[in-house]
């Protein structure tokens, strides 16, 4: 009596063994297909950046993901200032503000901003398509001489008048 005792305890332990593996690899290979990592991210170079923003107006729109204080002071004509921790990371929550755009450009201060990165993937976790990563950043727009909006803007003279 105990040795059948002993193969259905057995037989059990291996069933329920085999569900969890089952569900391990069920689990394992479903959320790939959802997971967004850092070699997901395509890239624009300054050059396909100013071409989008600038001579192909309401083909894209530029994510600039610095402190607001720093966005206030300057940042790129036509950019909107978004706080990482405000945009959800839920499939399908496309931002209908940027939904209309076939290019959504995320840029931070420099290529180190994992901030930058991390509104990247954000965005195209949730839907988003054409989402694209300045990575040189307002460092390499400024240093490039470009154009900038802002407060304290310093270099090429604001796209917008000042108040007289």
């Amino acid at each position: 009596m105990q040795t059948n005792e002993m193969k259905t305890n057995l037989s059990n332990v291996s069933k329920c063994l085999l569900a969890l593996v089952i569900c391990a690899a069920s689990g394992l290979l479903g959320g790939c297909h959802d997971t967004i990592n850092d070699g997901d991210i395509q890239f624009a170079t300054l050059t396909q950046t100013r071409s989008l923003l600038q001579d192909k107006p309401g083909v894209a729109r530029a994510i600039d993901v610095r402190m607001a204080k720093d966005f206030d002071a300057a940042h790129i004509p036509g950019a909107m200032n978004l706080d990482l921790a405000n945009v959800s990371e839920n499939k399908d929550s496309i931002d209908p503000a940027l939904a209309r755009y076939k290019n959504v450009i995320v840029y931070g201060q420099d290529p180190g901003s994992g901030t930058a990165r991390a509104m990247a993937k954000r965005l195209m976790r949730a839907g988003h398509n054409g989402v694209l990563m300045f990575s040189g950043g307002m460092a390499e727009w400024t240093g490039a001489g470009l154009k900038v909006d802002g407060t304290g803007a310093k270099g090429p003279p604001q796209s917008t008048p000042a108040p007289k």
